[in-house]
């Protein structure tokens, strides 16, 4: 087995991305790597329980954290020029800076009027390491997102970004630079190029949707049924008030052309947000939801994965506004019925979220099948294309599949990408 005789790093904070940092564990040990696997939260049992032999798990209490990494977290968190407008989950970030003194925001704000992503990652890893070097290992394979990017700031490692997620060249600034960034594909490798930076751009592919394009196509047998993916509860950033709106004129839509419902909660919980609707339409279902104990602190294994293919077999196709589920339902070959052009006073906190980059880039792009939906006259429209639907959603999601799914299958992606990356031979 070839070996480049570099040590690797993996690096995770939540244990979300155990579904990104396992699979590029695996290739490196058969490629016959030398690999350990940071775990920055507290689920480094998990990850042993997933490791390939051979593979260390080490957990936060063997992780030394540089002195200054909460002034360099916080120096970050301040200069940081995300705006909560077009990125709806910065506002927590702005909501913080309004209740910090009059002159404090003054300075913030003529600061990060100056300081875009890209640059501050390369401000931080110029300027922040010094001669620290945490990590002992040569190279290091960052899970995005980073809570502690004082880890790779140092002289003489190589960083390599695996994005865990689509939308994570667009959630916050980074905190470091990195050497090379693998992503989902190359459009969603460049974008964190061009936002965060990065001097080589990559593309890999989606592990996490690998549980449903390695299914498709599914065998659908759900009569006039539909899901609609819910991307809102109480905790998250996109205001729920309009999401229960959009429900409520769906399942009206719903009723009058005879179907049922069902609702596709987040993975994270909320489903005591949506008991009360539920009980109020008696053509609606709610799915299920994991045991997470944060936004970040769950794990989708293969028993949630295959509850999903299930909930998506006894439907006909997946009604979506700003989930990533309808990537998933796309993976899967189920037909998705993208909503855009969201009009309407009830609607407002979704059309706003609509807006953000890549939902707006890729999700509503030039040349998708969408279906337009206003609060005024979308019931009406939507009842009448639910009783003679087009090809639109299976013509949509045909289009989000060939975006995603690597034509050359996922291992050999993630080899190729790896190779790439770290010019080990495959």
């Amino acid at each position: 087995m070839p070996n480049s005789g570099e040590s690797n790093a993996i690096l995770i904070s939540h244990r979300v991305g155990l579904t990104t940092a396992i699979p590029y564990a695996r290739t490196l040990s058969a490629l016959g790597e030398e690999v350990r696997i940071y775990c920055l939260g507290d689920f480094a049992d998990q990850a042993r329980s997933l490791a390939p032999d051979g593979v260390e798990v080490v957990g936060r209490d063997g992780i030394v954290i540089p002195r200054r990494a909460k002034a360099l977290r916080m120096l970050t968190y301040a200069l940081s020029n995300f705006d909560p407008g077009a990125n709806p989950g910065q506002r927590q970030t702005f909501d913080h800076r309004r209740k910090s003194s009059a002159l404090m925001r003054r300075w913030v704000s003529l600061l990060t009027r100056r300081v875009a992503p890209k640059r501050l990652n390369s401000l931080m890893r110029r300027f922040g390491g010094f001669r620290c070097r945490p990590l002992p290992e040569s190279r290091v394979w960052v899970v995005s997102f980073l809570t502690e990017p004082s880890l790779v700031l140092g002289r003489g490692q190589r960083v390599v970004t695996l994005m865990d997620s689509w939308d994570h060249p667009v959630r916050r600034t980074a905190g470091y630079r990195t050497d090379a960034v693998i992503g989902w594909n190359g459009p969603l490798a460049s974008d964190w190029a061009t936002i965060q930076g990065s001097a080589e751009v990559i593309a890999g592919a989606p592990l996490k949707l690998r549980y449903a394009a390695e299914t498709s196509p599914l065998e659908l047998h759900g009569e006039r049924r539909f899901m609609f993916a819910v991307g809102t509860s109480s905790h998250t950033p996109v205001p729920q008030d309009a999401e229960l709106k959009l429900a409520e004129l769906i399942c009206a839509a719903a009723d009058a052309a005879d179907w049922q419902v069902v609702l596709k909660l987040k993975p994270t919980g909320g489903q005591e947000d949506w008991l009360e609707f539920a009980e109020r339409y008696p053509n609606v279902e709610l799915t299920d939801e994991v045991d997470a104990l944060g936004p970040m602190d769950y794990f989708l294994d293969d028993s949630y994965n295959d509850r999903r293919l299930e909930q998506l077999a006894s439907v006909q196709f997946v009604l979506n506004t700003v989930t990533t589920f309808g990537l998933d339902a796309a993976c899967a070959g189920v037909p998705v019925l993208q909503l855009h052009d969201l009009d309407g006073p009830g609607l407002l906190g979704l059309a706003t979220a609509q807006q953000n980059y890549h939902i707006r880039k890729y999700l509503l792009g030039a040349g998708r099948h969408l279906f337009r939906f206003t609060e005024q006259d979308g019931v009406a429209a939507l009842a009448t294309w639910l009783r003679n639907p087009d090809d639109r959603a299976s013509e949509y999601s045909k289009e989000l599949r060939d975006w995603l799914v690597p034509a050359s299958g996922f291992d050999a992606s993630l080899k190729e990408a790896i190779s790439s990356a770290a010019g080990i031979p495959e």
